[in-house]
């Protein structure tokens, strides 16, 4: 019920409804402020709340609607009744009231394990469900745990009525191996209702459909099955050890560090280690355009020693110094030499030496997904060829669209299927990656002043 509160509060404010709502409320509050408390000098502000109960009548119906919830049963095959559930059939006589349902048990099913059909279960202010037609989607299998008599009717707010057999409870198994356990009621596991009547199994339902089960398992192969159900009004979770018949609460945080997906769990794959030491080559294809920046290395033959026979003792060590210094290393991008100093080549060699997967986005290596994520449609590719020891090797990276928030971009790397998630700001220079870029020369102030410099001797020789 957490999740579902947080997101029907959520998809309020993704929409007008919820601003709406609150811009409404605010507008009222103001005018009836203003008349009673100002204008009229009243120091109570309960008048103007009192005031606000007939707009409370009209606005609220337009939160009352669940759509996502309701969206989401019918995805499952069930479909949400108007209206609550009153059973004249089977009910608690001594509330003295219909809606307060002693539901009827099927039996079957993991959720009444430990249950019969002769036990007793009481709850109020029941919603209704019913089972849609599966037609052709056997995506979902609808099994029924709890359920009015035929005497069933299902009471809207301006009292229309309508007799039939309603879904208290019910279990929506996928043929993926997801389920829904819903229920129609909350006061399942009314404290009060529980205390007065200890022989419900009201309980024993909440805790047969679990929301999460840790199995432990110690040096010994003992094996214990811990089975947490839903938030206490403490915030606190319901658990008890399966098999037995205690419920107690435990702290949120364990629950709360144990709901991890599989993708956090999954190992990132990395980037092998390359520089501007060992690249030979990096070519980012964008759209239509393809830039490809070389390494050319160049041995010039070192330079006649006059003095050779006067520092023959030294000459291995000469020899050795002399051949590095007559290395010399250009990149060239179609043609043109790259300068040491271009910003745009700077910061591209020192991204691609930090380059590093945020988070894995999906290890089911489907070809929708890959699709979807525009990975079939790259906004680019980066290749580099780059040397390990005397090998020379070739990395890919694939990049597709932004993933939602604009602060990642899904990738993928080399042969590996798995769809990973990229900093956006880690790869910038990829996209000023340009033939203008690389080439263009910054003038700079030494140049400048040596300019400067030149001028002011050339005047002080000829005062």
């Amino acid at each position: 019920m957490t999740a579902i509160y947080k997101r029907e509060l959520s998809s309020y404010f993704n929409s007008m409804i919820g601003y709406a709502f609150v811009a409404v409320l605010i507008f009222f509050t103001g005018i009836y402020f203003m008349a009673y408390n100002l204008y009229n000098g009243l120091p109570q502000f309960s008048y103007t709340l009192y005031s606000l109960m007939s707009i409370l009548l009209i606005t609220i119906p337009t939160l009352t609607s669940l759509p996502n919830w309701e969206g989401l049963l019918e995805s499952r095959g069930l479909k949400l009744v108007d209206g609550y559930i009153a059973d004249p059939g089977s009910y608690y006589p001594q509330l003295g009231s219909a809606f307060a349902i002693c539901g009827v048990l099927s039996t079957y099913g993991p959720v009444t394990d430990g249950c019969d059909s002769d036990s007793l279960t009481l709850f109020t202010n029941s919603r209704g469900f019913e089972a849609l037609d599966p037609g052709t989607d056997e995506d979902w299998t609808i099994t029924t745990f709890l359920s009015t008599t035929g005497q069933g009717l299902a009471v809207t707010e301006d009292d229309q009525q309508t007799q039939g057999t309603y879904i208290l409870g019910a279990v929506a198994d996928g043929s993926d191996g997801g389920r829904l356990t819903v229920f129609g009621s909350s006061s399942l596991l009314n404290g009060q209702i529980i205390s007065q009547n200890p022989s419900l199994v009201n309980q024993t339902l909440f805790m047969n459909a679990p929301t999460m089960e840790i199995n432990l398992t110690d040096e010994d192969g003992t094996q214990v099955k811990l089975l947490i159900g839903s938030t206490a009004d403490s915030g606190d979770y319901y658990a008890k050890v399966d098999g037995s018949d205690t419920v107690y609460t435990i702290a949120s945080t364990l629950p709360t560090a144990l709901d991890i997906q599989v993708d956090e769990l999954i190992a990132l794959a990395e980037f092998p280690s390359i520089s501007e030491d060992n690249i030979q080559s990096v070519t980012w294809t964008s759209g239509e355009s393809t830039v490809t920046l070389v390494k050319e290395e160049t041995e010039s033959e070192p330079a006649e020693d006059s003095s050779s026979d006067s520092s023959a003792d030294t000459s291995s060590d000469s020899s050795t110094d002399s051949s590095q210094e007559d290395t010399t290393i250009v990149w060239k991008v179609d043609g043109q030499t790259v300068s040491e100093d271009n910003t745009t080549f700077i910061s591209l060699m020192a991204q691609l030496s930090e380059l590093a997967f945020s988070d894995c986005y999906d290890y089911h290596k489907q070809a929708q997904t890959r699709t979807d994520c525009g990975l079939d449609t790259p906004v680019g590719v980066l290749t580099v060829v780059y040397t390990d020891g005397d090998e020379e090797k070739t990395m890919t990276l694939t990049l597709g669209a932004l993933a939602e928030g604009g602060e990642s971009y899904y990738a993928m790397l080399d042969d590996d299927p798995i769809i990973y998630l990229i900093p956006s700001n880690e790869i910038g220079s990829l996209f000023s990656m340009t033939v203008d870029n690389l080439t263009a020369v910054e003038e700079t102030d030494a140049e400048s002043g040596t300019e400067t410099e030149t001028d002011t001797q050339s005047d002080t020789t000829t005062d």
